[in-house]
């Protein structure tokens, strides 16, 4: 304890000391070089014969680093968040610039078109699927994203380069999506292979042979000596080869567990989220906000659950809560929120009529008013004669299915956008009716439906069993000081005891 309090009293001189010390070996680096002069500033990394300085790794580090802040509500960063960040902005920059030059030399990059199509068209990818769906509902809103895209220079600048983050994020996933797509597709063949094959397809041969197959010969009249294996070992060499070990790694694994107060404030906690679950009048913002899984307010069958919800919320009234209980790792609480008969498989086939600011508008200029009268129109020309259904849609739907006369075929119950859902399974196969969805007016012919089945919709809430902060600095701050007393594999070995 004495020395501790001397090293406290002193602990300007050491800070100045070391100071010192680290600022020598930075000029030493700096004015040491390969050359007389010694004025060489090293490189910070070269990926692929390109060079990356320590300027840009730095400014995406910390670009990264505000976004990882801003994500955990303005809380500072810890050195062991620092780490991750650095670790992960490394890995990403290495991926990204292979990635790159293999796509260049493909002739494989990502289009205008098909990022309209990820934002607001038939195939939205899921991240803005996430940013921009209505949290009351759980429904993707295209006219929001376009909204959004047309006004775009009226956005603060901060929310201005979160969208521009997301669209490069977007860009990205969507280069490595067709890069090992095509990479997955590929088949090469050597040159000798080639010939070897074509030698192989074009040589014939006429010959008589007698085979006598080994299963026929008992394995007791077969000996096998010293001189028998090591010649086949000696013939057979490249199987028994094993690789060089370029490295060998020791190192000591701290898993990081929920301590006894975790669990005894996880516990807490679950059971306090669940009298305001009971209480709360819009579960799908509540859920969002504190479950590890979003809302999702669409009928399932029995198969779709896990044992034991499959069980119980079929034999429970509609409206019943269930209490927070401990499965699979986690708290889970849920909320029977409506129980129906209903078809798992439905068919139909429409006519898509869209106006001004609907998610489908190809720069149509009508109205919604104009829309809905034409839908209404076309529903009643095709009610005097049913069998025109397929040649109108041809002739006036604006969607891509109208190359196949409006037929989708079967589709999952929850599958299409809410509305359009509804009204085929509340329609009787037959009925033409006309529906107004994000994309536009649909002009819909229900042309088949399974059996009904009895479904749920249930809203869930989970709460996971992890340690907290405290705990995993506690972890951390543990190995840092066994790292500090291991300057060698001995002493890594002695501390790990």
């Amino acid at each position: 304890m004495a020395v501790i309090s001397k090293i406290r009293k002193h602990s300007g001189w050491v800070v100045a000391l070391i100071g010192l010390a680290i600022a020598g070996f930075m000029l030493q680096d700096a004015f040491m070089g390969d050359g007389p002069g010694g004025n060489r500033i090293p490189k910070f990394a070269v990926i692929n014969g390109e060079e990356i300085k320590i300027e840009q790794f730095e400014q995406r580090v910390e670009h990264v680093g505000e976004n990882f802040r801003r994500q955990q509500d303005g809380i500072q960063l810890s050195p062991e968040d620092w780490n991750m960040v650095r670790e992960r902005v490394w890995m990403t920059m290495v991926g990204d610039m292979l990635l790159a030059n293999s796509a260049k030399r493909l002739g494989v990059a990502v289009t205008n078109k098909e990022m309209n199509d990820m934002f607001y068209g038939q195939f939205v990818h899921h991240h803005v699927l996430n940013a921009f769906s209505d949290p009351a509902t759980g429904m993707f809103n295209r006219q929001q994203v376009m909204m959004f895209i047309n006004n775009f220079d009226q956005f603060p600048v901060e929310t201005q380069i979160q969208f521009r983050d997301l669209e490069i994020l977007i860009k990205e996933d969507r280069l490595k999506s067709k890069y090992y797509s095509i990479i997955s597709s590929a088949y090469y063949a050597p040159t000798f292979y080639v010939n070897y094959m074509y030698e192989k397809m074009n040589s014939f041969a006429s010959a008589t042979v007698a085979a006598l197959n080994y299963s026929d010969i008992p394995d007791s009249e077969i000996t096998l000596t010293d001189a028998d294996f090591r010649t086949y070992f000696n013939e057979n060499k490249s199987m028994f080869k094993r690789a060089e070990t370029s490295r060998a790694i020791d190192f000591v694994v701290f898993d990081v567990h929920p301590t006894e107060d975790d669990l005894i404030a996880l516990n807490k906690h679950a059971h306090d989220l669940f009298e305001e679950f009971k209480v709360e009048q819009d579960l799908p913002n509540f859920i969002n906000a504190v479950s590890t899984e979003r809302f999702d307010s669409i009928f399932l069958s029995r198969d779709a659950f896990t044992s034991p919800w499959n069980d119980i919320l079929f034999r429970s009234p509609k409206g019943t809560y269930f209490s927070p209980e401990l499965r699979r790792g986690r708290y889970e609480m849920a909320k029977l929120i409506d129980v129906a008969a209903r078809p798992d498989s439905l068919k139909a086939s429409h006519i898509l009529i869209s106006f001004r600011g609907s998610a489908a508008n190809q720069g149509q200029n009508r109205t919604k008013e104009q829309a809905k009268s034409i839908a209404d129109s076309l529903r009643t020309e095709i009610l005097r004669n049913r069998t025109l259904f397929t040649e109108i849609a041809m002739a006036n739907s604006e969607d891509g299915s109208r190359e196949v006369g409006g037929d989708l075929g079967w589709f999952l119950d929850g599958q299409m956008v809410r509305p359009f859902n509804e009204a085929v399974v509340k329609g009787n196969v037959g009925d033409i009716v006309v529906v107004e969805t994000v994309f536009g007016f649909h002009v819909i012919q229900i042309t088949g439906k399974t059996a009904p089945i009895q479904k749920v919709m249930a809203a869930f809430v989970y709460v996971p069993i992890e340690p907290s902060i405290n705990t995993i600095r506690n972890v951390y701050a543990e190995v840092n000081q066994i790292f500090a007393r291991s300057r060698s594999l001995t002493s890594l070995h002695e501390v790990a005891r």
